[in-house]
């Protein structure tokens, strides 16, 4: 075996070895955030945190992310696009299906990295895309999913 040859084995290996151990890593657990925990409000930012591979900083793989929404949470027919942010960068597509967010994350700008690590990804869905608490006091859930991976985030209503 050559030295270029045993370069490529060691490298492959080590990549291999890598990835299967920040995969073993994820998922991790997802938080939900609201701007007012008031049962009955309007025009809520709601921050959803969770756990993920990431490539330097920013989501990889699918370039669509789905928010589930309570059935009891209020949604707007229409979310405008820069009312969702990832990582904080406006979406680049929104759509709405009931309670079911579906959004498209935006393009890669300037040049990407190499550096895949485990960090915690970041969505934001700010008041203007008018969501409303439940009207009734208790805990729910929003799912996220991206690519293979799905997350609960659980938060209370007062």
């Amino acid at each position: 075996m050559g030295i270029r040859n045993a370069t490529f084995l060691c490298t492959a290996l080590a990549l291999a070895f890598f990835t299967s151990s920040v995969r073993a890593g994820t998922p991790g657990p997802a938080s939900a955030l609201l701007s007012t925990n008031k049962a009955g409000a309007k025009h809520v930012t709601l921050t959803v945190s969770f756990r993920t591979e990431l490539q330097c900083g920013r989501l990889m793989g699918s370039r669509t992310l789905v928010l589930v929404l309570p059935s009891r949470e209020r949604v707007a027919a229409t979310v405008p696009v820069g009312a969702v942010l990832i990582g904080g960068r406006a979406a680049g597509r929104v759509t709405v299906a009931g309670h079911t967010l579906t959004v498209s994350l935006p393009p890669p700008r300037g040049m990407l990295c190499d550096s895949v690590r485990v960090g915690t990804a970041k969505i934001v869905v700010a008041g203007a895309a008018g969501l409303g608490n439940p009207s009734a006091a208790g805990t729910y859930t929003v799912k996220v999913t991206h690519g293979s991976e799905s997350f609960a985030a659980p938060f209370k209503i007062h």
